[in-house]
């Protein structure tokens, strides 16, 4: 199954929606995360080694 939300757009959608067609009998659950509240609990020094890092969210395909 592929996902996106497109949220590398200019102007990326308000909202997306899941619709599950095939459920798994367990597990299966969405999970979200604050990556803010994650960031501040890293060590020190672990922050600083991704202060200086970027990333890119694009919908291009990359061939592997």
């Amino acid at each position: 199954m592929l996902h996106s939300d497109t949220s590398f757009f200019d102007r990326p959608p308000a909202l997306s929606i899941l619709y599950a067609k095939k459920l798994p009998l367990a597990g299966g659950d969405t999970m979200f995360s604050n990556m803010y509240l994650v960031y501040e609990h890293l060590s020190r020094a672990f922050r600083e080694m991704l202060d200086g890092l970027k990333a890119v969210h694009s919908g291009a395909y990359i061939k592997s």
